[in-house]
């Protein structure tokens, strides 16, 4: 069994097909990493992962704004692969995933999901072992998401940059 928990800081970016805005802004993120170790090196693993922006920055050409009291959140699932470099217990790993955005507004900005799209992770890290089949560490991961706008044809991309604790039991 392989399991895996990572959650630290993020930097969430969204763009649109159709305008120059962008919306986005620093906040949390958190994924979880179940599956199997088919040799002591190589994990294949599904995952499960969320970012949430709180009170995101809104750009409009060279002008900018907070957006109070709205977040704004990617949510993604789907299968991955790990490679261990031992002994010296670092990782490479990737995902391919089907995620969507969404967006809470405050009472002038409407609430909406995005439609479900493609996407991949991609992220390092290095464990520390603190028993024989756990291990405690740090990561870093950069996710990125194409979906297409609930009522529109725009076609809009998340970007995601993110540090992480992570904790593994294998």
């Amino acid at each position: 069994m392989f399991l895996r928990l990572h959650a630290g800081p993020s930097y969430l970016r969204l763009s649109n097909s159709e305008n120059s805005n962008k919306l986005g802004g620093g906040g949390l993120g958190f994924s979880l990493a179940a599956g199997h170790a088919i040799d002591s090196n190589l994990m294949l693993f599904g995952e499960f992962m969320m970012d949430r922006v709180s009170e995101p920055s809104l750009s409009v050409g060279s002008d900018s704004a907070t957006l109070k009291k709205t977040s704004l959140s990617t949510m993604a699932f789907g299968p991955g692969v790990a490679y261990y470099l031992m002994p010296l217990n670092a990782y490479a790993s990737g995902s391919l995933l089907l995620g969507n955005y969404s967006f809470a507004g405050n009472d002038l900005l409407l609430d909406t999901t995005s439609k479900m799209g493609f996407g991949a992770k991609l992220g390092v890290g290095k464990e520390w072992m603190l028993a024989p089949n756990f291990g405690l560490g740090v990561a870093g991961n950069a996710m990125f998401l194409r979906v297409a706008e609930k009522d529109s044809s725009a076609k809009s991309t998340a970007m995601v940059f993110g540090l992480a604790a992570s904790g593994t039991y294998n």
